[in-house]
């Protein structure tokens, strides 16, 4: 049996050394950037919904706060507005005197955000003393929540 010993020292051994680790490494940056290509266009999809749902409370709250304006004797109650991507819903809760609290939730996508506001004077002008995004509304503002569902349920049926 003849043998043939590649001699490493050979300047076509050392080409194709050289060839193949700067292929790994081509495709090692090659993959790095497209995976942090993807996340990142996924992260600024979220960012995206973020400013949408944000843009979308804002715009619930506007509706919520004309409709106080034209009617001050709004009782407690729901409203649900929808849009093409998602849909908001705001609730009136009233308070002692002109005190009156309003909770927005309003969702894209499954990206929610939470707006509490707290108009303190209806007349001559709406005066709102609080507007402030939440992670939750408080305890007792949802009891009352609860009970408007509750008392809106005895009437349906």
């Amino acid at each position: 049996m003849n043998y043939k010993f590649i001699n490493k020292n050979s300047p076509g051994y050392i080409v194709l050394i050289s060839v193949l680790i700067i292929g790994v490494v081509a495709i090692a940056i090659t993959t790095s950037i497209l995976f942090f290509g993807a996340s990142s266009s996924r992260m600024l999809l979220s960012v995206e919904e973020l400013y949408k749902t944000k843009a979308l409370a804002n715009a619930c709250a506007e509706q919520a706060l004309e409709e106080l304006r034209q009617n001050n004797d709004l009782a407690e109650e729901t409203h649900t507005i929808i849009v093409d991507e998602g849909s908001c819903e705001y609730t009136l809760i009233v308070g002692a005197g002109d005190n009156r609290t309003l909770q927005i939730v309003s969702e894209i996508r499954q990206t929610f955000r939470k707006t509490e506001i707290i108009v303190d004077q209806l007349r001559p002008t709406i005066n709102v003393s609080s507007w402030k995004e939440v992670t939750d509304f408080k305890k007792n503002d949802i009891i009352n929540i609860t009970k408007y569902y509750k008392t809106t349920i005895r009437k349906i049926t």
